[in-house]
């Protein structure tokens, strides 16, 4: 296995990257699932959300009822959600503005894996957790 991507099964990684082009030109959104191993985490699955947010182009938002579905679906699995995925359709390679300031006001310290999409294409897909206070976005991997 490639070090590089020890971090996420492909099969999750493919899927989302799927549905970043298909979202195009709005955002895509989900939940990471996997399990604890002694190296870390190991993301085994993505779990897609409907973006509910009023301005799908500009942002995303999970509906409270489908999120709490989600935990209760890993939980019965076995698995934990690690954090959340979605795309940024102007080719926005990272966090944004609005990103940090929403993991910031949420105390947000899960994983946030951002899908960069340009003309309907994955360009990049990068791993990002919040660190320090009152907490700066340091990327984990690209892909």
């Amino acid at each position: 296995m490639n070090p590089e991507r020890e971090w996420i099964a492909a099969a999750p990684l493919a899927a989302m990257a799927q549905a970043a082009e298909s979202a195009f030109p709005e955002e895509c959104c989900g939940m990471l699932l996997g399990r604890r191993t002694a190296r870390g985490w190991n993301i085994v699955a993505a779990r897609a959300m409907r973006n509910a947010s009023a301005k799908p182009g500009l942002g995303f938002e999970f509906e409270a009822r489908e999120q709490l579905q989600a935990y209760r679906e890993a939980d019965a699995a076995g698995l934990e959600i690690f954090g959340h995925y979605h795309s940024h359709p102007n080719d926005r390679r990272g966090p944004s503005p609005a990103d940090l300031q929403l993991a910031r006001e949420r105390c947000d310290r899960g994983l946030w894996l951002i899908l960069a999409v340009a003309h309907g294409k994955l360009t990049e897909a990068s791993l990002w957790q919040l660190h320090g206070e009152p907490g700066e976005f340091q990327r984990i991997i690209q892909v």
